[in-house]
């Protein structure tokens, strides 16, 4: 595996910045379009894999709002893993109905297809920083 590119680690930056401040257009240009996404907090939403920019759009248009109020994600320095980006994330928010705060900080992992026009291909999120990178030498070993 090879060290992700500087553009590549700059166009995730400005993906996830443009889905902070609601520029889906912009955030979904870094994801390819056969994307693979399976974030820590699907299952509160009762979805358990979004397959395809489409859907992942959909996702952060009407899913996020549907599910959660003041929903937001914190993401801290980018670690370039050879292949893939281990970003530390700290969801915060509150389930729709429920006045109770949820916060959760996640390691995830963003895989790298430096053959296919630069565009990120699959995202997940777990909760040890020990599992993400262990994913990512598995990815490694394949």
């Amino acid at each position: 595996m090879v060290a992700v590119s500087e553009d590549a680690i700059e166009r995730l930056r400005a993906g996830l910045a443009a889905l902070a401040v609601g520029d889906l257009a912009a955030a979904m240009s870094v994801w390819d379009a056969d994307v693979i996404f399976a974030p820590a907090m699907l299952p509160l939403l009762g979805i358990s894999e979004i397959r395809g920019r489409d859907a992942l759009e959909r996702f952060f248009r009407d899913d996020i709002a549907a599910g959660w109020d003041d929903f937001h994600v914190d993401v801290e320095p980018i670690d370039d893993q050879r292949g893939a980006l281990l970003v530390r994330s700290r969801y915060s928010g509150r389930i729709k109905g429920s006045e109770a705060p949820l916060e959760a900080n996640r390691f995830t992992v963003y895989e790298y297809d430096d053959d296919d026009d630069d565009m990120f291909t699959s995202m997940g999120d777990y909760v040890r920083e020990e599992d993400a990178r262990e994913a990512i030498a598995a990815r490694r070993r394949r």
